[in-house]
């Protein structure tokens, strides 16, 4: 109990100890943006590679601001903003910021949307911390030159459905029964508390949170959201 309270005791002091750094960080990559859009205002006078040196580091700006965005929104207290949201759109979000470490460890993502999908009312943010929660589960998971299929479909009974498919090392039957308890881990390097959090967050938002694996040959998660919680265009 004692190493329990210890333990959330440090995570809350990284928690804050995190925003204020992300704070500070904000501020020089103002500075770098405004460099690049200086360059960018004189782009006839630089040359092709220059050129295209110049965007590249936007592009990557770009994500290094919206990746400190989302830590900072996760860092708020008592947070609840709830809106329309599309699952595929969301979860591009999620891919685009974990495909940095996919692509270090030569894990490829691949995205497979159905379309003309319902909608979800729903905190996006709390549906963005699910998506990243197991999306780099997923590329924990796998081995190099691993796959991971990313999938939002309709299915049979009309439950809206997010699904994360990797071919890494799966779990075994006696771990499944309990990977969705709190400080689970077999990581070295994990605290436990991930897939805990993601059920919790799923059930704040009337969805399940489920799985399929098999230990050798991959993982499945699957969120589902019921046939009640989808919102159509025209009922928009």
């Amino acid at each position: 109990m004692l190493n329990d309270v210890i333990f959330k005791n440090r995570l809350h002091i990284l928690g804050k100890m995190t925003a204020t750094l992300l704070h500070e960080i904000r501020n020089p990559l103002s500075v770098v943006k405004l460099s690049l859009d200086y360059l960018a205002m004189h782009k006839e006078e630089l040359s092709e590679d220059l050129l295209d040196t110049v965007e590249n580091s936007a592009q990557a700006l770009m994500r290094i601001q919206a990746l400190v965005d989302n830590l900072l929104f996760f860092s708020r207290p008592n947070v609840r903003e709830e809106r329309i949201c599309s699952l595929a759109q969301i979860s591009d979000y999620a891919v685009n910021i974990i495909e940095v470490d996919a692509s270090r460890k030569k894990v490829l993502l691949q995205r497979h949307y159905a379309p003309n999908l319902p909608t979800i009312k729903c905190d996006a943010n709390k549906l963005l911390q699910i998506f990243l929660n197991l999306l780099t589960n997923a590329v924990d998971a796998c081995s190099a030159d691993g796959l991971i299929l990313i999938k939002v479909y309709l299915s049979e009974d009309r439950t809206l459905v997010w699904e994360v498919a990797d071919d890494g090392i799966g779990i075994s039957e006696e771990d499944k029964a309990t990977v969705f308890t709190d400080y689970f881990t077999k990581k070295t390097t994990g605290t436990g508390l991930g897939l805990s959090i993601c059920r919790s967050l799923a059930q704040e938002m009337n969805a399940e949170l489920t799985l399929e694996s098999e230990l050798g040959k991959g993982t499945r998660f699957f969120l589902i959201f019921n046939a009640n919680s989808l919102v159509y265009e025209n009922e928009v």
